[in-house]
């Protein structure tokens, strides 16, 4: 919903893992970071009667800033970055190990077929900043979604409606299945995104 996302996913046969993604301002208002009942209580009203009815905490609450951070030169002097250190996604959108395993397997790869190890790792900056520049691109479409305004709900009901139409939205809502290396954020996916070209 408008500033809002639930989601919770399996961690095993008894145990689910629960996020909550709000405006830091809104997560201090609800009190929900520093309560397991209260936490169940504001997640409890936006799933189905009874789901959580016995919800029992078994790990820690933690909440964390969900900005995009990364380095302007993931590799250079002799030094290559990897995962989180070349660039950190918004964690809720469960890039970081993919991303991880990506950078290991695409410079390993490179550094294998060539002895010009430096024109290897210029390759894998190059390639590393597209690929984040796809999922920073996304998130930050994702990220308006959370904002309340007028202009945003317009905009959230622009991508429902292109959702309706391709529930792929050209492949960038199956990001997280498919990877970024083949999808392009341009004016066109943007549009595509908000649903601008079915309006």
């Amino acid at each position: 919903t408008p500033g809002e996302m639930v989601l919770w996913f399996a961690a095993g046969a008894n145990h689910k893992r629960l996020y909550v993604s709000l405006q830091a301002e809104r997560l201090r208002a609800t009190g929900i970071d520093r309560s397991f009942e209260t936490l169940i209580g504001f997640v409890a009203e936006r799933l189905p009667e009874g789901a959580l009815a016995n919800a029992r905490q078994a790990g820690p609450i933690g909440f964390f800033p969900n900005s995009c951070v990364w380095a302007s030169e993931p590799a250079g002097n002799g030094v290559v970055l990897v995962g989180d250190a070349a660039g950190a996604p918004d964690p809720s959108q469960g890039h970081g190990t993919s991303l991880l395993f990506w950078d290991v397997r695409q410079l390993s790869e490179l550094l294998l077929e060539s002895t010009n190890w430096d024109g290897a790792i210029r390759t894998f900056a190059e390639r590393r900043r597209n690929v984040y520049n796809v999922i920073r691109t996304i998130d930050h479409w994702w990220q308006i979604f959370f904002d309340t305004s007028v202009e945003a709900t317009k905009r959230l009901e622009g991508h429902l409606l292109a959702r309706e139409h391709d529930p792929t939205v050209g492949g960038l809502a199956r990001i997280e299945i498919t990877g970024p290396e083949r999808l392009t954020v341009d004016e066109t996916a943007r549009r595509r995104w908000f649903g601008e070209d079915l309006r």
